[in-house]
């Protein structure tokens, strides 16, 4: 039984040395991307920070000293979490840098979960605002800070993806 074709075998060592040299000019970044991660930190006094870590452990870093969820905008410029800085869990928005943090909902119902739209021009979450402590999911116009209610009904609704 023949394996493979001797006509083929000269073929497939330019495909191999071809592979090779492509490999061998890629840089050790190239051939491993290196991306950055975004976690919620959790201290032995249950207070939670974010911060930011490089794929590889390096960079690692604070963003927010008051933080949880968080969660990368679709371009990778900007990250949606949730925060209790003013009392009660809000939506906020910040540079990927922890630059520029900005509160997206005012009110003093739980909103958390934040979930970025395909564009980055919206973000859905879950709220308690409606009937006594239930869930439903809101969306959010970022630019505008308008917000509407999508699932107005009796279950809990949370989780929003």
């Amino acid at each position: 039984m023949k394996i493979i074709s001797t006509a083929i075998l000269p073929m497939l060592s330019v495909i191999m040395l071809c592979i090779l040299l492509s490999f061998s000019s890629m840089s050790q970044a190239q051939a491993l991307a290196v991306y950055t991660v975004v976690y919620t930190f959790e201290g032995p006094g249950a207070e939670r920070s974010i911060f930011s870590v490089n794929s590889d452990g390096s960079n690692w870093q604070e963003l927010t000293d008051d933080g949880t969820q968080p969660v990368w905008s679709p371009d990778g410029s900007r990250i949606a979490y949730v925060s209790e800085r003013d009392g009660n869990p809000e939506i906020y928005v910040m540079n990927a840098d922890g630059s520029d943090q900005q509160r997206l909902t005012t009110n003093s119902f739980v909103d958390y979960q934040p979930s970025w739209s395909p564009d980055g021009a919206q973000l859905a979450f879950a709220s308690s605002e409606v009937l006594h402590g239930r869930l439903d999911i809101y969306i959010l116009d970022v630019a505008t800070g308008t917000r509407r209610n999508i699932t107005n009904h009796p279950a809990q609704d949370y989780d929003p993806a």
